[in-house]
């Protein structure tokens, strides 16, 4: 299943994460052997206040907040990029077939050369990546997309409730054939 890079796009709040959280509870209840992370809402009395990573063993790490200290922001949220960097290794392949879950390549990640220079690298690499990128974003998120190794897929509201489907049999297909 080398080389099988996907990654989903589309307008914020759209449901990216919400597939790729999908995606990667049903490639684990098969035992596919997976790295990475996803991200989540941080909500306090139903207002959104940051952001955090939360690694596939369940660690969470904030890394977007409103109310943290850094010269690093989207919008209203501040980006702790020494955080980010700190939990890259998450990332790092152990062996060619573990599957590497990305969500999301976006401005905020974005801020870190290290998070950027590690993304770039596994793109490189014989693992296959099921991600997500923002939709807008600067040189290095349209490098990425525009890579020839890059299965780009845009997420809208006609086509999220069947993309996890479609997404799952393209990995089952890749495997069966051990491309």
């Amino acid at each position: 299943m080398t080389n099988l890079k996907i990654l989903i796009t589309g307008p914020p709040r759209i449901g990216k994460t919400t597939i790729i959280k999908k995606i990667t509870q049903f490639l684990k209840e098969r035992k596919y052997p997976l790295r990475g992370f996803y991200t989540e809402e941080i909500k306090e009395k139903g207002k959104r206040l940051g952001f955090k990573l939360v690694t596939l063993d369940g660690k969470e790490i904030i890394f977007s907040h409103v109310d943290i200290e850094s010269p690093y922001k989207v919008g209203k949220y501040k980006v702790d990029v020494l955080s980010l960097e700190n939990h890259l290794p998450i990332l790092i392949p152990l062996c060619s077939e573990e599957i590497i879950i990305i969500d999301e390549i976006g401005k905020m990640e974005c801020f870190s050369q290290k998070f950027r220079k590690v993304i770039w690298d596994l793109f490189f690499k014989p693992n296959p990546i099921l991600g997500s990128i923002s939709l807008k974003g600067n040189k290095f998120i349209e490098k990425i997309k525009h890579l020839p190794q890059v299965r780009l897929m845009e997420v809208n509201q006609e086509n999220r409730n069947i993309l996890v489907e479609t997404i799952i049999t393209e990995i089952a297909l890749k495997s069966i054939k051990g491309n």
